[in-house]
């Protein structure tokens, strides 16, 4: 379970490659067997590199792992104290990516008040992040303009406690929130692999370019016919084109 730290840090800088040689050096995740006192931690990290690898499965199967630890928190004394947050904002994460919108904004909610109550600005400012993503994606009536409201105050605390990557992210999503487009119903994967499409890419070319499988990247296109409501790959980029910006 000690590579999933290193995976987890990873993926957080760009290096997905490298944190999927790790993760996967891991086998199926239905037989991890983690030390008592990295249980959670091995669970958090896990969802966090599943969701940057796009193992959906993983994900699903680690939230549930995750889930009877509501209300505890991710720490690790073996050698080193270290702090990782409440479980919430991971099985949040979780929920976000499977696409659980309603839940997800119930877990990082309850994350938020957490780390409010314990101190922990930083993943404080981290569970607000991920609360303002979801609502922006979610675009339920009222949600955007509370989205605009908690990432303006999560980029005031990146600044202030010099947090580079977060602060990134909401200067994104701040980016993001006042363009005039409307809001997607595709996943952020789900609009990378449409603007492949675009470009004329096949599933294979796909699935190499975001190191996916070639399966999984077939299923991204099919998810994204269906919730579209489109016929093929000639209208995916007809879509992109219209609504997106490709990368």
């Amino acid at each position: 379970m000690m590579v999933l730290a290193p995976a987890h840090l990873l993926t957080e800088i760009g290096r997905l490659s490298e944190a999927g040689a790790l993760y996967r050096s891991l086998g199926p995740v239905a037989t991890w067997r983690p030390h008592a006192h990295g249980t959670l931690s091995a669970y958090g990290f896990g969802i966090g590199v599943a969701v940057a690898l796009d193992a959906t499965d993983d994900v699903a199967t680690l939230r549930e792992l995750l889930n009877p630890y509501r209300g505890l928190h991710l720490a690790s004394g073996a050698g080193a104290v270290a702090y990782f947050g409440p479980a919430e904002l991971w099985l949040g994460v979780a929920a976000r990516h499977l696409g659980l919108l309603d839940e997800a904004v119930a877990d990082l909610e309850r994350a938020v008040r957490a780390c409010a109550v314990n101190g922990a600005i930083g993943f404080h400012a981290e569970a607000q992040y991920e609360l303002a993503a979801v609502l922006a994606r979610r675009a339920a009536p009222g949600d955007v303009a509370r989205a605009r409201s908690l990432v303006a105050d999560v980029a005031r605390q990146a600044a202030e406690l010099g947090m580079a990557l977060i602060g990134s992210k909401a200067a994104t999503l701040i980016e993001q929130l006042d363009t005039s487009r409307p809001p997607t119903p595709l996943t952020p994967r789900e609009q990378d692999v449409a603007a492949l499409v675009a470009k004329g890419l096949t599933n294979r070319e796909i699935a190499g370019q975001l190191y996916l499988s070639e399966r999984t990247a077939q299923n991204h296109v099919q998810h994204i016919l269906t919730k579209l409501l489109l016929a093929n790959r000639s209208q995916i980029a007809v879509w992109v084109t219209a609504n997106q910006r490709t990368p």
